[in-house]
């Protein structure tokens, strides 16, 4: 009897394990509905790679596919009727950063993930972090749109991002720490 019931205690703990570990890492941000299994929307899944910290925030925006309003003033951008869209999400503590945003419909967008590690509300070279779709290689200036913008289908699209800091003259993404 105390056999059994300790293979039905180690057969328990086995099944919670393996429970736990299935379980996908939370989708984080205001828009994380959109990324949900059963979600009808068109989303991009931001899977965030390249960390240097876990402080500040992670800010995620969408605007068109073209040069000239690729990273652009937002306020002129909503005035303008064009496509623009913000989500901005505390980090969490531990873990991957999947962040969600949802997209207009279906067609090709280009996306900027921003580690905010300040205080200010803009962008600071010395400081922060930022990446893009396709990661391209960064130097001081933003990246042509053709390099990082994406087309996007119905449903969920999953992203992956490395991010980028200030080395140099240029942004790179963080050497590996050594083991």
């Amino acid at each position: 009897m105390k056999f059994e019931m300790g293979l039905v205690v180690a057969g328990v703990a086995v099944l919670v394990a393996v429970a736990a570990v299935a379980q996908p890492s939370p989708i984080i941000g205001s828009d994380a509905a959109a990324c949900a299994v059963d979600a009808r929307d068109t989303a991009a899944l931001i899977d965030v790679g390249g960390l240097k910290d876990r402080t500040g925030v992670m800010r995620i925006e969408l605007y068109p596919d073209n040069n000239n309003e690729f990273l652009g003033d937002r306020h002129k951008l909503v005035a303008e009727g064009k496509t623009f869209r913000r989500v901005e999400t505390p980090l969490p503590a531990t873990g991957p950063v999947r962040v969600c945003i949802k997209l207009p419909g279906p067609g090709r967008y280009a996306i900027a993930v921003i580690h905010q590690r300040g205080e200010t509300r803009s962008f600071t070279f010395s400081k922060d972090g930022i990446g893009f779709p396709n990661n391209p290689k960064l130097f001081l200036s933003k990246p042509d749109v053709s390099k990082v913008a994406m087309t996007f289908a119905s449903g969920v699209t999953t992203v992956p991002v490395i991010l980028n800091y200030k080395s140099g003259l240029s942004m790179k993404p963080l050497k590996p720490a050594a083991n």
